[in-house]
C-alpha cells in the first residue's frame, strides 16, 4: 500500500510538473552603458545640485558663447564635469548645454499648480560618463540645476511573448549596480520612460515590479553583474505581496513630496484663487477597470470620466483636495459615470494604452466606450489661455477648478 501512495504521489508531481514550468519564465540581458555598444560601463555622478555663474571656466571646449551664457563646474570627489549653457536670443526654453563642442538641445515642459518651467536635457555625454541636467525655472528667473545620471544600463530580450527592454540604475552613484538600493525596471520595448527612473517607480533589486499579473505573477531580476553588464529577467510568482511593495513605495513618496504638500496647503488655495464655494460631501468614485467602467456607462447611458492616478502622485492628491470639492465641478461631475483607476494596481494596465503623458490623466468616454473630442482650455503659467483639440482627448496634470469646470462643460457638450 505504501508503494502504491507513493507511485500516485509521483504521478500527481509529474502532472503537475508542466504548470509549474510555465510559473517561471527566464532570459538573460546583455546591458550597455550608452546607445553604443562600443562604449565601457562608466562611473556614474551622484545626484548634485550646482549653481550656474557667468564666469566662464578654464576647461569647457566648447566655442564662444553668448554673453548671456552660463557656466558650472560640477564636482565629486576627485572627478568633475564642465558645463556651459547659453539660450541663443532669449530662447532659454530650448537652451543649449555644452560638455564639449556640440550643444545639446533641452525639452521644456512646465508645471502650472507651481508656475514653473523645467528644461531637461537627457542622457548627455560628458566627463567620462552619461549625465541628465535638469534647470527651474520661476518665470524668467532659474531657481536650481540639478545634475544626476542617466538610465546608464539597458539591454532588450523577448520574455513572455513580448520584447522587453531592462534598465539597471546605479541609484547611489558608486559604479556598482548590484548593490539594495540600486533600481531596475523592465518596460515594453518602444514605452515611453519617465525621469531618470531613479526614484520610488523603479523596483529595488529585491522587490518584483507592478503591476503584477492576474496570475500572481510579476516581473524580478536576478544574477545582478556588478558591473551591470548583464542580469537575468525572470516572469515568476511575486516574491513579496503588492502591500508590501506599495507600502515601501507610498513611504519614498511621502518623505520626498508630502512634506511639500502639507508644507503648502495653508497658502496654496489663496496662490491658485481656490476660494469658491464647496460641497460637503463630493460626488463619489468608483475603482474598476477600464472595461467595467465602460460596461457600467454602457447600462447607466450616461458618459463615463476616468480619472488615472497613483497614490504616489501628489497632482493627484491636488483634484481631491481642491478641484473635485468645489459647487461647480461637483455639479457637473454628476453628469458622469466616474471611475478612478489606480495605475499601479490596474490588472487591465490601461493607462499604458491610453496615450496620456503624465498623471494624473482624466479621459472622456461617451455612453457606448469611445472617446470624446473636445477643445481643450489649458491656462499657462504666465496666465495666456490655450484652446486646442487634445489628439488623445485628455486632460493631463493638475487643473484649477475654474479651468476644470469649462472644460468638463465642453466633455458634456460633447458627450450630446
Amino acid at each position: 500500500m505504501k508503494s502504491i501512495a507513493v507511485l500516485g504521489f509521483l504521478a500527481l508531481l509529474l502532472l503537475d510538473s508542466p504548470s509549474r514550468a510555465q510559473d517561471r519564465q527566464a532570459a538573460r540581458v546583455v546591458l550597455e552603458s550608452t546607445k553604443s555598444a562600443t562604449i565601457a560601463p562608466r562611473v556614474s555622478f551622484p545626484q548634485t545640485r550646482f549653481r550656474l555663474t557667468k564666469k566662464r571656466p578654464r576647461g569647457l571646449k566648447a566655442p564662444a558663447l553668448t554673453a548671456d551664457a552660463r557656466y558650472a563646474v560640477v564636482k565629486s570627489g576627485a572627478r568633475s564635469i564642465t558645463l556651459g549653457f547659453d539660450a541663443p536670443g532669449g530662447a532659454f526654453a530650448l537652451g543649449l548645454l555644452y560638455t564639449g563642442r556640440r550643444p545639446v538641445t533641452g525639452r521644456a515642459r512646465t508645471d502650472q499648480a507651481e508656475g514653473t518651467m523645467m528644461v531637461d536635457f537627457r542622457d548627455v555625454a560628458a566627463g567620462g560618463t552619461r549625465i541628465d541636467v535638469r534647470l527651474f525655472y520661476k518665470g524668467l528667473e532659474l531657481r536650481e540645476a540639478i545634475l544626476q545620471p542617466a538610465y546608464h544600463r539597458r539591454g532588450k530580450v523577448a520574455l513572455a511573448g513580448a520584447v522587453r527592454e531592462l534598465i539597471l540604475v546605479d541609484a547611489n552613484g558608486n559604479g556598482r549596480y548590484n548593490d539594495p538600493a540600486d533600481r531596475w525596471i523592465a518596460l515594453r520595448a518602444g514605452a515611453r520612460r519617465s525621469g531618470s527612473l531613479r526614484g520610488p517607480a523603479a523596483a529595488l533589486l529585491s522587490e518584483p515590479q507592478i503591476p503584477f499579473r492576474d496570475d500572481g505573477r510579476a516581473f524580478h531580476v536576478e544574477k545582478v553583474a556588478p558591473d551591470g553588464s548583464a542580469a537575468t529577467l525572470v516572469l515568476a510568482p511575486a516574491t513579496k505581496s503588492l502591500k508590501e511593495v506599495l507600502a515601501r513605495r507610498y513611504a519614498e513618496v511621502r518623505r520626498a513630496h508630502f512634506r511639500r504638500f502639507r508644507r503648502e496647503a495653508a497658502v496654496f488655495a489663496t496662490k491658485h484663487d481656490l476660494t469658491g464655494p464647496r460641497v460637503k460631501k463630493p460626488a463619489g468614485w468608483l475603482r474598476l477597470t477600464l472595461n467595467e467602467a465602460k460596461r457600467r456607462a454602457k447600462e447607466a447611458r450616461k458618459p463615463l470620466l476616468v480619472f488615472y492616478f497613483a497614490e504616489t502622485n501628489v497632482a493627484s492628491y491636488r483634484y481631491d483636495y481642491y478641484t473635485f470639492p468645489d459647487k461647480e465641478v461637483d455639479a457637473l461631475l454628476r453628469r458622469f459615470v466616474l471611475v478612478k483607476i489606480d495605475t499601479e494596481k490596474d490588472p487591465e494596465a490601461s493607462y499604458g494604452r491610453s496615450g496620456a503623458r503624465l498623471l494624473p490623466a482624466l479621459i472622456p468616454y461617451d455612453k457606448d466606450g469611445d472617446k470624446l473630442e473636445f477643445k481643450l482650455m489649458h491656462r499657462r503659467p504666465n496666465g495666456d489661455v490655450d484652446n486646442l483639440v487634445e489628439p488623445e482627448s485628455m486632460v493631463s496634470g493638475w487643473q484649477r477648478p475654474q479651468e476644470f469646470s469649462v472644460n468638463l462643460k465642453r466633455i458634456v457638450i460633447a458627450s450630446r
